[in-house]
């Protein structure tokens, strides 16, 4: 029995867990991912679109070969220099990739085109090249941003809970959909798509991709049980000697879908990153006391879209279904209310990871619908007696704030964390400082009927419909089930009013 399936793309519960289709977008910025060398036919080798409609070129051809993989740089340029008669102005490798780029000097469509012919049979070495045009993605950065509105209309026009009117493929199964992923790294996004990948399909859709998925995960344990056990020449247990034909170990409930009114805003914890729309200039934060908004990229608080050049860049949430309205307008009033004007005064200057200069990092927060309210927890770098006055001022500013359906801030906390991750548990060697501000210490959540008092590094459910479908489901397993399952003697719960406490920590 597991709490959820893959709840930032849509709640339901089953008794096996489907791990995520897609990591969970949080304020904590990702590692930047290894870049994945193109392939031909990518976004890196496709000509950039002038204005006009017409298609402007620098020159430049892209061309690909697995066994350019180790070639330098100049042994390759002497090669192509002999196999072709079109004057080329450079060329430009790494001498651990698969593909180079070509500069034709005259920059003609006829060179192109002669070039494409001679490169046309060429083998080197073992295998054949490939040969497209290519530009910097640099230059194709405002395109891959138009092509993203225009995929986020098409989204919005295909949305409809119709299953019928949806037009558009979908994958087959979720590894599918994690190869499109891999296969496609670099494209631009939208942060709708990278929060939430699965939002676009029919739900009855998503229940069968996460149901195939469950299924599939039991198969591979039965799978490795025996190959453990023929390794190990030991008799495997008799879950593991199933039907080949079906091979799951065990029982697989079908999966019980969340109420269509609980799918969108149930996420009751997030991580805010407090950052830039783009890379800001290390020489700003050399500035001492005001600056003023032109001198800085835009401040956001939100999920990190993308990284570039060591630095995540931050896009508000506001479009982000699975984020309750309270907590999309808590990063507006935090951006524009204690964020922007500390930053601005040269107070407390919003942390550039790239240049490790500033101090406000993230904002943690919990909401619990049901009792009306949020808790707080900022990250920051280590502050001054200074920094913190001014800080807290602010905050208990926004306190006395309400945010969408009459949600109250009703305590906050303070982490000081001078190590390179954002993560919360911050570095063994340097550990974070941990401090109450103000407000309560813990916010009161709501389950079956019970009161939690959670305090802000505790775990709990992010999804509160999904878990109480799940746990109502435990419970009637335990009234009802039969002995096989739960074992002689187990046939009493536990209610409620029987329970000696119905507060935990």
């Amino acid at each position: 029995v597991a709490p959820e399936v893959a709840p930032e793309v849509a709640p339901e519960v089953a008794p096996v867990v489907a791990p995520e289709a897609a990591p969970e977008a949080v304020g904590v910025p990702a590692a930047p991912a290894k870049a994945a060398e193109p392939s031909p036919g990518s976004e890196a080798t496709v000509g950039a679109v002038a204005e006009g409609g017409e298609e402007a070129w620098d020159g430049r051809l892209f061309l690909f070969c697995k066994d350019f993989k180790h070639v330098k740089v100049v042994t390759l340029d002497a090669w192509l220099r002999k196999a072709t008669t079109v004057k080329i102005e450079k060329v430009t490798k790494d001498q651990h990739k698969t593909f180079a780029f070509v500069t034709v000097s005259s920059k003609t469509a006829e060179d192109e085109a002669q070039f494409r012919t001679e490169m046309k049979d060429k083998v080197y070495k073992k295998k054949t090249i490939e040969v497209s045009r290519g530009v910097n993605r640099r230059d194709t950065f405002a395109r891959e941003e138009a092509q993203t509105q225009v995929r986020a209309k098409r989204t919005a026009d295909e949305s409809t809970d119709d299953p019928e009117a949806k037009k558009s493929k979908h994958p087959e199964t979720l590894m599918d959909l994690r190869k499109k992923k891999t296969t496609e790294r670099g494209r631009s996004v939208s942060l709708e798509e990278k929060v939430t990948p699965l939002l676009t399909y029919p739900y009855e859709e998503q229940l069968r991709l996460k149901a195939q998925f469950i299924m599939m995960n039991m198969r591979k344990i039965v799978r490795d049980m025996k190959k453990a056990c023929d390794d190990a020449r030991v008799q495997p247990p008799v879950w593991a000697t199933v039907n080949p034909k079906k091979m799951v170990a065990c029982p697989v409930e079908t999966i019980v879908p969340t109420p269509k009114e609980s799918r969108t805003g149930y996420r009751n914890k997030c991580e805010f990153t407090i950052g830039f729309a783009e890379v800001p200039d290390p020489a700003a934060f050399e500035i001492q006391g005001e600056t003023t908004a032109d001198q800085w990229p835009t401040i956001g608080v939100g999920f990190v879209k993308l990284i570039r050049e060591n630095e995540p860049l931050v896009c508000e949430p506001s479009n982000v279904a699975i984020i309750p309205d309270a907590m999309k307008e808590f990063c507006s009033v935090l951006r524009d209310e204690v964020v922007m004007p500390l930053h601005l005064e040269g107070v407390c200057r919003v942390y550039s990871r790239k240049s490790r200069n500033g101090v406000l990092r993230l904002a943690v927060v919990r909401h619990s619908e049901k009792c009306k309210e949020m808790y707080v927890m900022l990250m920051t770098r280590t502050l001054t007696p200074e920094q913190k006055e001014w800080l807290r001022d602010a905050l208990e500013m926004m306190m006395a704030k309400t945010f969408g359906d009459g949600v109250k801030i009703v305590g906050i906390d303070l982490q000081q964390n001078d190590a390179v991750s954002d993560a919360l548990d911050g570095d063994s060697k340097n550990p974070p400082i941990f401090e109450h501000l103000l407000g309560a210490e813990k916010i009161n959540m709501e389950l079956l009927g019970l009161s939690f008092a959670v305090s802000p590094l505790s775990f709990f459910q992010t999804n509160m419909a999904t878990t109480e479908l799940l746990y109502q489901k435990a419970i009637d397993w335990l009234e009802h089930g039969p002995d096989e399952w739960l074992g002689q003697g187990l046939t009493k719960t536990v209610t409620p009013e029987e329970s000696p406490s119905s507060s935990s920590r």
